[in-house]
C-alpha cells in the first residue's frame, strides 16, 4: 500500500521509451528465449512481431525484469488463451450479454486523467439488490467468460484509443486504468456476498493481465475496511498494493483527499458525485471527451478493437455488421497525436511499422505507482491516518 501522496506518486520507469539500458538489454534477451520457446515471433520483413515491446515490457514488469519469472508467466497466460479460446470468445460474444455485463464491473467514463490514462469507476454500492442477484445467478463459467471479454475490451479498446490521442506521456503507450472504487453505502454484508465476485476478477487479472492496474483510488471507505482488507490482500502481491490509494469521505473541495483527487483528474473530467464537473453516474455510457469524438465519433456496442486508428472487428469475428457507424465522428479515423496501437489481441500484438513521418508505438504499458511500502494506508483527505489497506479489488471493464 502506498503512503506517498496521490499526486506524486506515479512513475513510468521499465516504461516503452523510458527503459535504462539494463533494461533494454533484459528486455532483448527476453525476446530472444521467448522466440527460441516458440512463444515469440519477431518482427520481420513482411510480417509484424507476434507480440509488441509495450506488451512483452508489462510481463517483465510484472516480475521484476527477472527473465526466467515473467517467461513462465508469459507461458502460463499463453496456455490460458488457447484453454478458454480466448479471441474467438470475445469477437463473438453477444452484443447484448456485453453491455449488461459492464454493470457488474468497473466502467470506463469515457474520460481520461492528466495522464491521459482513462478513467474507470466502480460504484460497489450499485452492485446490490437485483444487480447482485444476477450475479450470483450466473454459471461460474459463464461469469468468468464475462470478466475475460471485458478485460479484452480493455486492453483492446480502451487502451489503445487512448495511445492514439494525445496524452501527457507519449510516446509511451498507455494501456493501464486509474479506477476510482467508491464504497459509500457499503455494508460489511454486502462485501461479504461479493468477495468471491470481486476475487476471481482479480485473481484473472493477476494472472493473465499484468501490469494493466494503474492508480487505485479507494474513496468513502468505511471504518471496517481494515476488516475486509484482511480478507482481500492475499489476493495481490506487494507490487500491486503498492499502487493503492485510500481518500476519506470527499467534501466537495474542502479536504486534502479533493484536492489530492483533482491533481490526479481534472475537474470536467472527474464525475460530479467526485467532486469534478462531469455529468456521468455508474450505469451511464461512456461520455466522451472531444479528441475521443473526433476520432470514433460514439462508442461502439460490443466487441471491437481499436487498430490502426480505426474500430474495427477482430479478425475472428463471424457476423456481419463489420463497419462502425460512427455518427459524428469529424475526422473518422483521426489524426491525433501520437501513434497507433497495433495487433488483433492483448496476447497476439504486434510491433506498428507506422508511415513516414508516424511513429511506431506499442501496446500495453500501463503505468506504475512509486512506492517502497506496501504495508501501511495514508487516508488522505480526513485529519487522521488509519492503517489499513485496499486494493483493486475488480476487473476493469
Amino acid at each position: 500500500m502506498s503512503n506517498k501522496p496521490l499526486h506524486v506518486g506515479r512513475s513510468f520507469n521499465g516504461h516503452l521509451g523510458r527503459l535504462s539500458a539494463e533494461q533494454e538489454a533484459t528486455l532483448a534477451e527476453f525476446k530472444e528465449n521467448l522466440a527460441k520457446a516458440d512463444l515469440y515471433t519477431p518482427v520481420t520483413e513482411g510480417s509484424k512481431a507476434s507480440h509488441d515491446d509495450a506488451t512483452v515490457l508489462r510481463f517483465l514488469r510484472a516480475r521484476r525484469f527477472d527473465p526466467v519469472k515473467a517467461q513462465k508467466q508469459f507461458a502460463d497466460r499463453a496456455a490460458w488463451e488457447k484453454e478458454h479460446d480466448v479471441y474467438r470468445l470475445f469477437a463473438n460474444f453477444p452484443s447484448d450479454e456485453f453491455e449488461n455485463s459492464r454493470r457488474y464491473y468497473p466502467r470506463w467514463t469515457g474520460r481520461r486523467d492528466r495522464q491521459g490514462i482513462p478513467i474507470y469507476v466502480y460504484r460497489l454500492g450499485a452492485v446490490s439488490g437485483d444487480v447482485q442477484d444476477e450475479i450470483t445467478s450466473v454459471p461460474p463459467k459463464r461469469r468468468y467468460e464475462r470478466i475475460v471479454v471485458l478485460y479484452e475490451a480493455m486492453t483492446r479498446f480502451v487502451s489503445p484509443l487512448c495511445t492514439f490521442l494525445p496524452h501527457a506521456i507519449d510516446p509511451t503507450p498507455i494501456t493501464s486504468v486509474s479506477t476510482i472504487v467508491d464504497l459509500n453505502g457499503v455494508s460489511l454484508r454486502q462485501m461479504w456476498t461479493l468477495r468471491t465476485h470481486l476475487q476471481e476478477a482479480s485473481v484473472l487479472a493477476n494472472a493473465n493481465y499484468p501490469e494493466t492496474l494503474g492508480t487505485v483510488v479507494v474513496v468513502n471507505a468505511p471504518a471496517f475496511f481494515s476488516t475486509v482488507w484482511g480478507w482481500i490482500k492475499g489476493w495481490f502481491d506487494e507490487y500491486t498494493r503498492e499502487k493503492i490509494f485510500i481518500i476519506g469521505a470527499l467534501k466537495g473541495g474542502d479536504s486534502a483527499g479533493d484536492r489530492d483527487l483533482m491533481a490526479l483528474i481534472a475537474p470536467e473530467n472527474l464525475p460530479k458525485r467526485y467532486g469534478g464537473e462531469l455529468e456521468w453516474d455508474f450505469f451511464d455510457e461512456p461520455t466522451l471527451d472531444e479528441e475521443a469524438r473526433a476520432v470514433i465519433g460514439r462508442m461502439p456496442k460490443g466487441p471491437w478493437i481499436f487498430e490502426d486508428g480505426e474500430v474495427k472487428r477482430p479478425k475472428e469475428y463471424n457476423g456481419d455488421d463489420l463497419i462502425h457507424e460512427a455518427d459524428d465522428a469529424e475526422t473518422g479515423g483521426g489524426q491525433a497525436n501520437g501513434g497507433v496501437q497495433s495487433g488483433p489481441d492483448e496476447a497476439n500484438l504486434s510491433d506498428t511499422e507506422e508511415a513516414a513521418g508516424a511513429k511506431a508505438v506499442t501496446s500495453a504499458a500501463p503505468n506504475e505507482v512509486a512506492s517502497t511500502t506496501p504495508a501501511g494506508a495514508e487516508v488522505i483527505g480526513e485529519d487522521k491516518r488509519a492503517d489499513i489497506a485496499p486494493e483493486e479489488v475488480a476487473v476493469q471493464a
